[in-house]
């Protein structure tokens, strides 16, 4: 039977490539992002958008689960042994492994390390700004987007840290920088991490490897046949307008020092890059717009969540449906 193994990431973070490099290796299968633990979690904490009332749906859950001999821990072991199941099927023969990669796991990382108590988990760090400017450049053209991915920007992220800086043991980590950089000298310490022999020749038959589905990273799959063709960072380019550096700059103080050590990154050497980069008047007036956009955007969305909280606490529903 494969076992489970999780690669943690956020969103652009050099996850598909990782992902296509260890299952390249013969023992290690995987599936484009899976995502089926997210929704299984976040029904007993977690405000959900929905068509029925999630918050309803959330209470009806934890209610059922207090009547478990176990409570919501035995929920979460019998939903962990259905995905451990699945997995399995989902393996190919002779896999030893099935590794499940769904960045948005970010939120749900504490809820899988307790649910999963043997299981392997890679957790993968890139530089932050990095992060941020492939989401701009990814999926947005070049214009500005990170409204779109502040819960993986903030929320995701402080999750990772959080749960590293509690249970560092139960992680072995890797930096996207070091794997373009010499990926075989990175992977070496991940397939002993795994008690696999070491697989020099991933790099060399990673480009074959495809996933089916259309969640996960296909910019990357095209562009990245080799993995050196991923080796340049030119992110402070990205953030060189002056709106785009102060939102750079108010990131990095929310990152903060302790936070950018505990992936392996340096603030002051961040901020040197950034402001290095010689500044360019352009994108102004359409990083106005879609910021003022995403700032109301985000504020409604705050409204809502804050009317669910309070519907939970036990008072009347802010937005009754009649």
């Amino acid at each position: 039977m494969s076992e489970p193994l999780f690669l943690f990431s956020l969103p652009r973070a050099g996850s598909t490539l990782t992902q296509r490099l260890l299952a390249a290796h013969p023992a290690i299968c995987s599936t484009a992002e899976p995502w089926i633990l997210l929704s299984l979690f976040h029904a007993l904490d977690k405000a959900s958008f929905a068509e029925y009332n999630a918050t309803a749906a959330r209470r009806a859950v934890s209610e059922f689960c207090a009547e478990l001999p176990g409570g919501a821990a035995q929920y979460r072991a019998e939903a962990a042994r259905m995905a451990a199941r699945l997995y399995n099927a989902a393996a190919e023969d002779g896999a030893r492994y099935f590794l499940d990669k769904t960045p948005r796991y970010a939120l749900i990382a504490e809820e899988i390390l307790a649910a999963f108590p043997e299981a392997r988990i890679l957790l993968l760090w890139r530089n932050p700004l990095a992060v941020a400017a492939s989401m701009i450049r990814s999926f947005s053209a070049g214009c500005w987007n990170l409204h779109h991915f502040h819960v993986d920007l903030f929320e995701g992220l402080d999750s990772l840290c959080r749960v590293y800086s509690r249970h560092p043991e139960r992680f072995h980590v890797l930096r996207y920088e070091d794997l373009v950089r010499n990926c075989a000298a990175t992977l070496r310490p991940v397939f002993a991490y795994l008690d696999l022999p070491d697989d020099p020749g991933v790099a060399d038959r990673f480009g074959a490897v495809r996933f089916a589905g259309s969640m996960g990273d296909k910019t990357g799959t095209r562009a990245y046949a080799d993995v050196t063709c991923a080796r340049r960072e030119t992110w402070p380019e990205v953030f060189a307008t002056p709106l785009r550096r102060r939102w750079a700059r108010r990131y990095l103080n929310w990152l903060g020092e302790e936070r950018l050590a505990l992936m392996g990154y340096s603030q002051s050497a961040l901020r040197a890059a950034l402001e290095a980069e010689p500044m360019r008047l352009r994108h102004i007036a359409p990083d106005v717009a879609r910021m003022a956009y995403g700032a109301l955007d985000r504020r409604l969305n705050l409204t809502v969540l804050r009317a669910r909280r309070a519907e939970r606490a036990g008072g009347a529903p802010l937005f009754p449906l009649s």
